[in-house]
């Protein structure tokens, strides 16, 4: 009987580490399969909230989530947050929301905290949509790439208990999308710039105008054309440069994070660090 018994709880203890090894199977298995589809979900033409509905929505289906928000940082200039409401029943709605006006867009959340109270961090988010989220299961979990956010996803779960054991697999899908975004924010910022400094140049009418002129008036018209060469060289390098330097450093950092050989992430950091430089000497040139 001694024996039976024994037996008996060995069997139980097998089946309870086998059904939490399948109940972890599934986790890893769900975490990939929402990753491949967002990511094959992103074209190159989406806009940062085409990007943004992609994500809320498929966030809200892999983690069984109530309403789900995702807001993206606006430029210094701007007074307009873009956001994307993804409600219980799966509309996608964007709206544009004021900026607070003290503090931070996205708050600087304690590492310890795996998946903070979003209540208290975002409440003039929560004032300004008119969806209520249960003030004790909503999360508030920042988009970050590069030491920078770039936005945050605000999300209701039906279980707040379950937090901490979904952590680890939230933070790692909000660091591809926040790749995904940089990049397409990126992408967006030089396109209204280029289309800025198209719009400056006077149009080929110009030759004919200076003509006329007298010969300071001339030399004057010259350095406006000169003046126009340039900021057609801005445009246009910020275009072909910036575009491929943003995939590169957003490709280098993602595969940064699942390097687990200390010489190949080293190499990729590097990587990353240096297509950053380069943009930068791009905007330099744009400042210029």
């Amino acid at each position: 009987c001694v024996a039976a018994h024994e037996a008996v709880v060995r069997l139980s203890g097998a089946r309870r580490q086998l059904s939490r090894d399948n109940e972890a199977l599934h986790t890893a298995t769900g975490r990939t399969e929402f990753l491949a589809d967002f990511i094959r979900s992103v074209g190159a033409a989406d806009t940062p909230l085409d990007i943004a509905e992609k994500l809320a929505v498929r966030w809200q289906k892999a983690f069984q989530t109530a309403a789900v928000c995702v807001y993206l940082v606006p430029e210094e200039a701007s007074d307009a947050v873009e956001a994307l409401l993804v409600e219980a029943l799966g509309a996608a709605r964007p709206m544009l929301v004021e900026r607070p006006s003290g503090g931070d867009v996205v708050p600087n959340v304690a590492a310890r905290l795996a998946l903070p109270n979003a209540h208290g961090r975002v409440d003039w988010l929560f004032e300004q949509l008119d969806v209520e989220f249960n003030p004790h299961g909503t999360r508030l979990l920042p988009l970050v790439v590069g030491g920078r956010a770039v936005g945050a996803v605000v999300f209701e779960l039906h279980y707040p208990d379950d937090a901490e054991a979904m952590a680890a697999d939230m933070r790692a899908s909000a660091a591809v999308a926040a790749a995904m975004l940089e990049m397409a924010m990126t992408r967006d910022r030089e396109r209204r710039l280029a289309e800025h400094f198209m719009a400056l140049s006077p149009g080929a009418g110009s030759a004919g105008v200076a003509e006329s002129l007298a010969p300071e008036q001339a030399g004057r018209a010259d350095d406006e054309r000169l003046l126009d060469v340039i900021t057609e060289l801005a445009a246009g390098a910020a275009h072909e440069l910036n575009n491929p330097l943003a995939v590169i450093s957003g490709r280098a950092q993602l595969l940064c994070r699942d390097e687990a050989d200390p010489r190949r992430r080293e190499m990729l950091e590097q990587i990353a660090a240096n297509s950053r430089e380069a943009a930068g000497i791009v905007e330099q040139l744009m400042a210029y």
